[in-house]
């Protein structure tokens, strides 16, 4: 019983980062994925159309950073951090 409580417990989300503010998109357990270097992963357009969100969107609101987030037991941890300043 105790594992199921703990697994209840456990969230994903995509941290948007910008100079002054940050917006969270959740992530819905079906839409976590094992990718074939057998990491977890999620299709981050998908995510985006689920929040009526488009890369577009995020150009124009500026974000600097994008992360990957796991949170369990009120502890989140980074699982990845993506840099969206690049200049190409």
């Amino acid at each position: 019983m105790n594992t199921l409580n703990n697994q209840l417990m456990e969230s994903y989300a995509f941290v948007l980062v910008k100079k002054d503010e940050t917006f969270i998109l959740d992530i819905e357990k079906e839409d976590l994925i094992m990718n074939a270097d057998d990491e977890l992963d999620v299709p981050f357009d998908q995510v985006l159309r689920k929040h009526n969100l488009t890369l577009h969107d995020l150009y124009h609101l500026q974000i600097d950073e994008l992360r990957f987030i796991r949170s369990k037991n009120d502890t989140s941890s980074v699982l990845r951090v993506i840099p969206l300043n690049i200049n190409l």
